[in-house]
């Protein structure tokens, strides 16, 4: 059976989310268990401003503290994971063109939408807490990996109990992936799941506008009807609600950019393992908060941004060339394989026909 404690990652990430919480916590009466050294019974862990400020034995309790009772209970320091899909499905991607028949049925994956609450439908078993425990990681963001819209996240905490009593936030944020669909699925194309996106947000723009004048005066107006899913866009639409983009490529950074600059939401950059290549538009201030992979190199490289290029990105001007990461010997057009010639000849007949 699982021993009862209290984990000290619960209260750093809880804080920052209640506009009326104390700035100082003391969690007193527990059994301290720090990174190194000795268990501490009956200690004190005394956090300020989201940090640990001291850990100990029979330490003074600051007068502004928010005092949290953790007798017999332990207390133990972790890491938040801000992007897993622990608890959920994976997706298997399937195999396209010649011999893309598979041998073994996909799995069946729940719909998502951005309705879905992916704290209703995680199944956390005690093997999956354990092994992650294990790794350090005490409270997760989770969602599922699988869709475009991945639905709304939760943030939970990794001790004892049902799911219920984990849920430290719900919903955390809403959550998109540029996930194509099957083959022979709208939308099976970048261009197609990009497309899917922008739709859905105008859509979800216009419900909100017709409830707003509906609420307002219902008289005389037929009353718009009801949609799960443009009604869970509605707080992002009023930037109540971030989105998570989960891009790791430059390119795929500046599509998200682009679709959070049309909409005006907020929005946090998940993966972003090409951070380096975003980073003078991640130090201004008010724009993407980035969970960046902390292998990524710290080397600033010029930003993409030409005029040209930002009108193709508003345009929907994605093209499968976008998403090849940038080489360190540059070729010409003559020299790459003739496959690669063929696909951005196609793109590029794709793109005027759209223009067209």
């Amino acid at each position: 059976m699982l021993r009862r404690f209290l984990i000290v990652t619960l209260v750093l990430c809880a804080a920052p989310l209640l506009a009326d919480a104390p700035g100082v916590y003391a969690i007193t009466g527990g059994t301290v268990h720090p990174v190194s050294g000795p268990e501490i019974a009956n200690g004190v862990v005394i956090i300020r401003d989201g940090l640990i400020e001291a850990v100990g034995a029979n330490l003074p309790i600051p007068p502004d503290a928010a005092t949290i009772d953790a007798k017999g209970q332990h207390v133990y320091p972790g890491l938040i994971d801000a992007q897993t899909s622990l608890g959920f499905p994976s997706a298997t991607p399937q195999r396209r063109g010649r011999g893309a028949s598979a041998r073994t049925p996909a799995p069946t994956l729940p719909d998502t939408s951005p309705a879905f609450l992916a704290v209703r439908e995680i199944k956390l078993t005690d093997d999956d807490v354990e092994a992650k425990r294990a790794t350090g990681v005490t409270t997760i963001l989770a969602a599922p990996a699988f869709g475009i819209f991945n639905g709304q996240s939760g943030i939970l905490n990794l001790g004892a109990g049902e799911t219920a009593e984990r849920v430290v936030r719900d919903p955390a944020a809403q959550q998109i992936s540029f996930n194509p669909r099957p083959a022979w699925t709208f939308p099976d194309s970048l261009m197609g799941v990009i497309a899917d996106i922008r739709q859905t947000m105008l859509d979800a723009q216009q419900y909100s506008a017709a409830r707003a004048i509906y609420d307002k005066n219902p008289a005389g107006y037929k009353r718009p009807p009801d949609d799960a899913s443009l009604q869970a866009l509605a707080p992002v639409m009023r930037r109540e609600v971030p989105v998570v983009f989960v891009a790791d490529s430059e390119a795929m950074m500046r599509r998200a950019e682009a679709i959070a600059k049309e909409f005006n939401i907020r929005y946090v950059l998940s993966g972003a393992r090409q951070g380096y290549r975003f980073a003078d538009e991640l130090r201004r201030p008010r724009r993407a908060a980035a969970a960046a992979d902390s292998r990524t190199s710290a080397r600033t490289h010029h930003a993409l941004g030409s005029a040209e290029e930002r009108r193709h990105i508003r345009a929907g001007h994605w093209s499968r060339q976008d998403e090849r990461l940038p080489s360190r010997n540059s070729q010409s057009d003559r020299e790459r394989p003739l496959r690669r010639r063929r696909a951005a000849r196609g793109d590029d007949r794709a793109c005027a026909h759209l223009r067209r």
